[in-house]
């Protein structure tokens, strides 16, 4: 079965990135849930978001595993 939250997270990270509201001010980018020696841990990303007020939003996509 595949997993898809590389491309969900890429279509939050473009949305936002491109949103010409004046609430978001900075998107960062999508970081991947890696050991300190560079493997990956889980298919979980995150995305930190900062708004007009300077306080950060972090998004975070990760499998439910039932």
């Amino acid at each position: 079965m595949f997993d898809y939250t590389d491309y969900i997270a890429t279509r939050i990270h473009n949305t936002m990135a491109q949103d010409d509201s004046s609430i978001v001010h900075d998107t960062g980018p999508v970081q991947l849930d890696l050991h300190d020696e560079g493997y990956f841990l889980s298919s979980k990303k995150t995305i930190e978001i900062v708004d007009c007020n300077l306080r950060r939003v972090r998004v975070t996509i990760e499998m439910v595993e039932e």
